[in-house]
């Protein structure tokens, strides 16, 4: 029989073994061995006695998970949740009780099914308060732990109000998607540190709209460290637990209403690439006290795509590209068809029956910014506007019938504009002033920095609407602000200016990108 100590100097040897982590066969031995000599008490103490010990003891604990004697595994899974407990009852440091929680921390972040057998366990385990929210800090940031299983631990406990899962419906026909010009009730941003690492912006940005809108609420999704830096401003923080949202919520859904006036928050079903995890933005305003519900739409949308009247969703050919090429089979545009005619009907057929279905998501009738024929010179025009957001170049003040179009012209531009970008701006112009709208032109810029990781635009346009005002982003430039409140206010619209989240602009994102609003029922 092994004394207590060979016991823990046993793992050692089977730590050392050339695979990655102990066979499963050599883990259930030690086991063994470990739940005979040792209650999880006296095996903490031990570890506590010799921590060089403890990632070579509970690696080969963490294989012995692995078994199929059911018996055995439930045995060790209760001596690991009371190893964890009591390791948790020595210390309030997360770095030395979050490896008797993952038990394998190699392991737990590569092996899929050993964290789904680790996950349950780390739900059941005896946490003190304030352990709690930096462990699942951990968890999200260091291991990358899927939603639900990080809400499933969060709810268990108790640090969210609500978990999400309870909180889903179905999209039913009794919601309704709001115009761009409604009062804006709720506000939303996204402002984490890991984007944002100094608070400066984010603290000058939330003060402004403050300031701008003293009786509206407004949310923000944002790390512990964020939370810190703008503590004593009147916003109401949305835990994010360091999940790696990114500043831009206008994107992946729309805050609706029900007709009787409830707030629900329609994701897209079409995750944007290196943008997946704002798919769970929703979940996280639906777990705090944002009385809000949830749901996925059934078709793909991109909310910097569309624009919302009252009256009509107005969208581009872009808009509707994924939907269109979803229908086609097709996993990029065939512009190697776009020489005839025939060659691009056969593709406007799909943009048009995308758009069909847009008409029943946003129940109202869908209108494109752009001539839509088979043409081979215009579909050539139409092409320049592909990867640019919608909402970046065009802005429609409904209430003055009046269209906001990008314009490269109006100011210096230290780089050339995108290839084909002017030429598509200039179409939507006239085909919106064919169409009765009085066309005014903003200014619009290509710029780089050592700071973004590609060109972006500065944009006037990116803006938010009410009635008879718009909210944005200042450029820095007084000048160019200044020319564009004289185009608001020539269209009847005051511009309101707000300190920009720097960082988020020169990585493409305008202030309607970077917020989400939830509008009043009127």
């Amino acid at each position: 029989m092994l004394r207590p100590l060979a016991v823990l100097l046993l793992a050692t040897t089977i730590a050392s073994a050339p695979t990655p982590w102990p066979d499963v066969a050599t883990g259930e031995q030690y086991a063994r061995e470990v739940l005979a000599r040792f209650t999880p008490a006296e095996l903490d103490r031990a570890l506590a006695e010799k921590p060089e010990q403890v990632a070579v003891t509970l690696r080969a604990l963490g294989s012995s998970m692995m078994t199929i004697d059911s018996r055995l595994q439930a045995n060790v899974s209760q001596f690991l949740i009371a190893l964890a407990g009591a390791r948790a009852g020595r210390t309030n440091d997360v770095r030395q009780v979050l490896p008797f929680l993952v038990v394998d921390p190699m392991r737990f972040a590569e092996d899929r099914e050993f964290r789904k057998r680790i996950v349950p366990l780390i739900r059941q385990a005896t946490l003190s308060a304030p352990l709690r929210g930096p462990v699942l800090r951990e968890l999200n940031g260091a291991f990358a732990l899927d939603f639900d299983s990080f809400e499933a631990i969060a709810a268990a406990w108790e640090s969210i109000p609500h978990r999400s899962s309870a909180r889903r419906v179905e999209l039913g026909d009794d919601v309704r998607m709001p115009d761009d010009t409604g009062a804006i009730e709720t506000s939303i941003y996204s402002i984490n540190s890991g984007f944002f690492p100094t608070p400066d912006d984010a603290r000058a940005f939330l003060k402004a709209v403050r300031a701008s809108a003293p009786k509206r609420r407004i949310l923000v999704l944002a790390d512990e460290r964020m939370a810190e830096w703008v503590k004593g401003i009147d916003v109401t923080i949305v835990p994010t637990f360091s999940r790696p949202y990114t500043p831009w919520p206008r994107d992946p859904f729309i805050v609706a209403r029900t007709k009787a006036g409830g707030v629900v928050l329609v994701n897209r079903p079409n995750l944007q690439p290196e943008r997946e995890e704002d798919a769970n933005m929703v979940r996280a305003l639906a777990q705090s006290d944002f009385d809000a519900r949830w749901t996925v739409a059934p078709i793909p949308f991109h909310n910097g795509h569309i624009l919302l009247t009252r009256d009509a969703a107005w969208i581009s050919i872009h808009t509707v590209e994924i939907r269109a090429l979803q229908m086609l089979q097709l996993k990029r545009v065939p512009v190697e068809t776009f020489g005839t005619p025939l060659g691009i009907e056969k593709y406007l057929d799909a943009v048009r029956d995308a758009a069909s279905e847009l008409e029943t998501l946003y129940r109202r009738p869908v209108r494109f910014v752009h001539p839509l024929a088979a043409d081979v010179a215009l579909m050539r025009r139409l092409g320049g506007g592909g990867g640019f957001d919608l909402d970046s170049i065009v802005t429609l003040l409904p209430e003055t019938k009046t269209a906001l179009v990008g314009d490269f012209s109006i100011l210096k531009s230290p780089k050339p504009p995108p290839p084909g970008l002017q030429t598509f701006l200039d179409t939507i112009a006239a085909h919106l002033a064919k169409n009765g709208l009085t066309v005014r032109r903003l200014p619009l810029l290509n710029l780089s920095s050592k700071d973004a990781p590609k060109d972006y635009l500065l944009t006037w346009n990116n803006v938010v609407l009410e009635h008879r005002r718009a909210e944005g982003f200042a450029s820095l430039n007084a000048e160019a602000d200044a020319y564009a409140r004289r185009v608001f206010a020539a269209a009847g619209y005051n511009l309101v200016l707000f300190p920009p989240l720097t960082k988020s602009v020169t990585h493409s994102g305008g202030y309607r990108c970077a917020s989400n609003h939830l509008r009043s029922r009127t």
